[in-house]
C-alpha cells in the first residue's frame, strides 16, 4: 500500500481523532494540489477562466500543505477548505454559463463532508444549509440558461470532467471511510477499556470481600480470646466489662459479615442487620424468646460503613441496656430509623421504668452512655433521652455525604 506524505507528521497530536483528522486533510490537500495543477494545465490553451480558477486552487492547497507541515494545526485548514469548497463552486455555478457544473455539485458535497468531519456537527449543518440554498438558487435561476449555453464538450474537457468528478467522489467516500473507521476504532478501544475496568472492579470486589471476611474472622478471634480470658477472672464486675467488650466486638464482626455477603460492598441493609443484631443480643442474655416482642421499623435504610459502624455500636449499647434493665419488667422494645430534614433519627424505646430518679443522663460517666454520646458526635448528631411509659432514646445523625459537605 502506498503511504502518502503525512503518515509520519503526527508529533504533537493528542489522540486518534486528531491523528485521523490531520492525516485526512493532509492527504486530501496533497491529492488536490496535484489534481488542480494537472487540471490547470489542461485548460491553458482553451479556457483562461478555468485555468485561472484551477491554478488559484492549486496555489491555495499548496499553501495549506505548507501550513500543515509547519504547525500541525489542522482546524484552520478544514475551515479554509470547507469555506472555499462552498464558495468557489457556487460562484462558478452562478457566473459561468458555458461549462457543465456536475463537478461543482460534487465539490459542494466534499465541502459539507469535510465540515462535518473536521469542524463538528454544528458547522457541518451550517455548510449543508448553505449548499442546499446555493444548489436551489442554481436550479431556479441559472440552470436553464446554463443548459442553453452548453455546447458539445471536447475530448479533453470530457476527460477533465471525468477525472474531476472521480477525484471528488473518491475524497467524499474516503472521508466517510475515515469517519466510520475512526468511530469503529474508538468503539473497540472503549469496549476494551470497559472490559479491563470490569475485570479490575471484579478483582477489587473480590479483594474487598476478602478484607471484610478477614476483619470479621479477626474480630471473632479477639472475642474468643476475651472469652478464654474471662474464664480465669473471678471478679463479677471485671467479667461484666469483658462481656460488654465482647458484645461490641461481635457487633462490628456481624457488620463486616453482612458487607462481604452483600453484592453491594459499599452499603449495608441496616434493617436486615438490625434484626440479626437484636437476635444476637437477646441470645447473649439468654432471652431469645423475648426477641419476638421487639418491633423493628427500619424500611429501606442502606448505610455506608462509615455511618453503619458507629450507629451499630450505639444500637448495641442502647438495646443491651434495655435488655438488662427494662426487659426484666416488660418485654416490649421498639426500634426505628426515620428521615427528618437532612438528618436521620434512630429511636430505641422500651416499656421499662426508665433511668433511676436523680440520674443525670448528660453528665453520666457510665461507659455505655459515654460511648453513645461520643459516637453520636462522630455522626454529627445528638442524643436525647425522654421518659413516656418507658425510656426513649433518640439519636439524630447525618450520613457520610452530608458530614463531608459540612467538614
Amino acid at each position: 500500500m502506498i503511504q502518502l506524505p503525512g503518515f509520519n507528521l503526527q508529533s504533537g497530536l493528542r489522540n486518534d481523532f486528531d491523528i485521523a483528522r490531520f492525516n485526512l486533510i493532509w492527504r486530501v490537500n496533497y491529492i488536490l494540489t496535484i489534481l488542480f495543477f494537472l487540471l490547470s494545465c489542461t485548460y491553458i490553451p482553451d479556457d483562461l477562466e478555468s485555468f485561472t480558477a484551477f491554478f488559484g486552487s492549486f496555489f491555495i492547497t499548496g499553501g495549506c500543505l505548507l501550513y500543515l507541515y509547519k504547525t500541525r494545526r489542522y482546524k484552520p485548514i478544514y475551515f479554509v477548505v470547507s469555506f472555499l469548497g462552498l464558495i468557489l463552486p457556487q460562484v462558478t455555478m452562478h457566473t459561468m454559463d458555458h461549462i457543465i457544473h456536475y463537478g461543482d455539485i460534487i465539490w459542494l458535497v466534499v465541502a459539507v463532508t469535510f465540515a462535518f468531519f473536521g469542524l463538528g456537527i454544528r458547522i457541518g449543518f451550517l455548510a449543508l444549509l448553505i449548499t442546499v440554498i446555493g444548489i436551489s438558487c442554481h436550479i431556479l435561476f441559472t440552470l436553464n440558461e446554463n443548459i442553453n449555453h452548453i455546447g458539445s464538450l471536447s475530448k479533453i474537457a470530457q476527460l477533465s470532467l471525468i477525472v474531476e468528478i472521480s477525484i471528488a467522489l473518491f475524497i467524499t467516500f474516503y472521508t466517510i471511510y475515515q469517519y466510520t473507521s475512526l468511530h469503529t476504532k474508538s468503539e473497540q478501544k472503549l469496549t476494551a477499556a470497559n472490559k479491563a475496568l470490569e475485570q479490575s472492579n471484579s478483582e477489587k470486589e473480590v479483594l474487598l470481600k476478602e478484607i471484610h471476611h478477614r476483619v470479621k474472622n479477626n474480630l471473632q478471634v479477639i472475642s474468643s480470646l476475651l472469652n478464654l480470658q474471662s474464664s480465669t477472672i473471678e471478679d463479677a464486675s471485671a467479667i461484666s466489662a469483658v462481656r460488654e467488650g465482647q458484645s461490641r466486638i461481635k457487633t462490628m464482626a456481624l457488620l463486616h459479615q453482612k458487607l462481604y455477603q452483600n453484592e453491594n460492598l459499599s452499603q449495608v441493609d441496616f434493617e436486615e442487620y438490625a434484626k440479626e443484631l437484636i437476635h444476637q443480643l437477646y441470645s447473649s442474655f439468654g432471652k431469645s424468646e423475648a426477641s419476638k416482642k421487639c418491633t423493628i421499623d427500619i424500611n429501606n435504610v442502606h448505610l455506608d460503613i462509615d455511618t453503619a459502624v458507629p450507629l451499630a455500636l450505639i444500637l448495641n449499647e442502647l438495646v443491651s441496656n434495655a435488655i438488662k434493665y427494662a426487659i426484666v419488667h416488660s418485654p416490649q422494645l421498639y426500634i426505628s430509623i426515620s428521615q427528618s430534614s437532612e438528618k436521620r433519627k434512630l429511636i430505641v424505646k422500651d416499656s421499662g421504668q426508665g433511668l433511676p430518679n436523680g440520674f443525670d443522663f448528660e453528665t453520666s460517666e457510665t461507659l455505655g452512655l459515654r460511648l453513645v454520646k461520643i459516637l453520636s458526635t462522630q455522626l454529627r448528631g445528638e442524643v436525647a433521652y425522654t421518659f413516656d411509659k418507658g425510656a426513649t432514646f433518640e439519636v439524630a445523625f447525618q450520613e457520610t455525604a452530608l458530614r463531608k459537605q459540612i467538614a
